[in-house]
């Protein structure tokens, strides 16, 4: 979706806002591989929500690059696992 050098204090802000359309946001995440990718991982209150946000915005473009969006398994996001 963006590139490592594009992060910026708002981006978390801008993700939950946008995400926000789906459900109830708890958390977002900003992460940087080691190979300066850069996963954002967004928490819903319901798998539901969740579910939506896939749906609709898996495949979408955002600033010329195609966003992939899918599940992440929780217990790797909560012990901050965080490679795609």
């Amino acid at each position: 979706m963006i590139d490592a050098d594009e992060i910026d204090s708002m981006l978390e802000q801008e993700v939950g806002g946008e995400c926000s359309n789906f459900g109830t946001v708890e958390r977002v995440v900003v992460h940087v591989t080691s190979k300066n990718d850069v996963a954002i991982f967004v928490q819903f209150a319901q798998l539901e929500e969740a579910d939506a946000a896939v749906l609709a915005l898996n495949n979408r473009w955002f600033g010329g690059r195609q966003v992939r969006a899918q599940l992440y398994d929780e217990g790797q996001f909560q012990s901050r696992q965080l490679s795609p």
